[in-house]
């Protein structure tokens, strides 16, 4: 792509910016496909990425969502450029059907999050923040309520579960019913 080329001239790392909408145009995506971003960022963005790291002297190592209010509207990407021999080594790990190494780990908490809908950043904060009992607590709440009633909106729900920790409660009554048969045996 002429757009990054120009850009990693005699440098080790650079960053760019597109909103959502260049983003779609760069890549040839309708407007009108990938309504939910989740699925968006899930089929397109990340895909994208992974080929890009993977096939090229370019390591995408970091996507940050742009939000205006609570709609994501663009994309920050913050790439290195490998060295030839890095390059190769990329290419030879690929060919022999290795994972590159270089690809942090993402927890399975933070990953769940994501997709439902957060951005990397929010659920590594709500991570750290709440804890991963917590956030498997509140999702399995989530999941549950969704099956009596669809939830549309699950990053909303959880975002107000988690804090308050919706799903304590059905903790507490799981271990009263545990108690009680317990008793009566």
């Amino acid at each position: 792509m002429e757009v990054w080329k120009a850009e990693k001239a005699n440098k080790s790392s650079f960053e760019r910016v597109f909103t959502l909408e260049e983003y779609r145009d760069l890549l040839g995506i309708n407007k009108k496909e990938y309504l939910v971003f989740a699925d968006f960022r899930k089929r397109v963005i990340e895909p994208t990425v992974k080929e890009i790291s993977d096939n090229t002297d370019l390591n995408i190592f970091e996507v940050h969502y742009i939000k205006t209010g609570r709609k994501i509207t663009g994309i920050h990407f913050m790439v290195l450029i490998r060295s030839e021999s890095e390059t190769s080594a990329q290419v030879a790990q690929l060919q022999i059907g290795q994972e590159p190494k270089e690809k942090p780990e993402i927890h399975p908490a933070i990953e769940s999050l994501m997709n439902y809908g957060f951005t990397f950043e929010v659920a590594k904060n709500y991570k750290n923040k709440y804890g991963v009992k917590q956030i498997e607590r509140n999702i399995a709440y989530m999941l549950g309520e969704d099956k009596k009633d669809p939830i549309h909106n699950k990053a909303g729900y959880l975002s107000k579960a988690i804090p308050q920790d919706w799903g304590n409660a059905l903790e507490v009554e799981e271990q009263k019913r545990r108690n009680e048969r317990y008793r009566k045996s």
